[in-house]
């Protein structure tokens, strides 16, 4: 009777014609997998033991026990989207770029003058252009890198996807 195969030699079996490239890749995806994939298990399989996976090290705080990432003295889930915007007060007027986790909510709460003093201070509420990220840490990013840009940069990257700055956030009358 032949023995089943594990996982790894299932992987191994689907890995494409044997280049050093691929190989490589293929390599990278089996340690992947048998560390990431069979290591988190709260109780280690047989698989897993046969496999060589290595234990995970022991999260030092309560927040990453929680599944909360902690970067720049902030806490979030380490799995949630975010967006980067900039928003004006009018046509090539004055420019607020920030970074939401919820811009539905966030909106609102500019055009409230709850957002921030900057905002509220110069009446840059209507929103002209934002992106979304599928991790708040790319959103994050790219907010401090928009902030770095000179201003003319900024107007052409807003004046390719929305040329009259119209407001982008529907249910408002810009």
């Amino acid at each position: 009777m032949p023995r089943e195969k594990t996982s790894r030699e299932e992987i191994l079996d689907q890995a494409p014609a044997a280049s050093s490239t691929n190989l490589q890749r293929w390599r990278l995806a089996i340690r992947y997998y048998t560390f990431v994939i069979l290591g988190r298990s709260k109780e280690r399989s047989d698989a897993a033991q046969t496999l060589g996976s290595m234990p995970l090290p022991k999260p030092k705080n309560a927040a990453a026990q929680n599944g909360t990432c902690i970067r720049n003295g902030g806490s979030y889930p380490s799995i949630m989207t975010g967006y980067a915007y900039m928003t004006a007060s009018q046509k090539r007027g004055t420019i607020y770029i920030g970074v939401t986790n919820d811009l539905g909510r966030r909106m609102p709460e500019h055009k409230t003058g709850q957002g921030s003093r900057f905002t509220s201070r110069y009446g840059v509420q209507r929103l002209v252009w934002y992106e979304e990220h599928f991790d708040i840490r790319d959103a994050i990013q790219r907010e401090k890198s928009l902030k770095r840009w000179p201003r003319q940069w900024k107007i052409e990257l807003i004046e390719k996807t929305n040329p009259e700055w119209f407001e982008l956030f529907r249910g408002t009358g810009w």
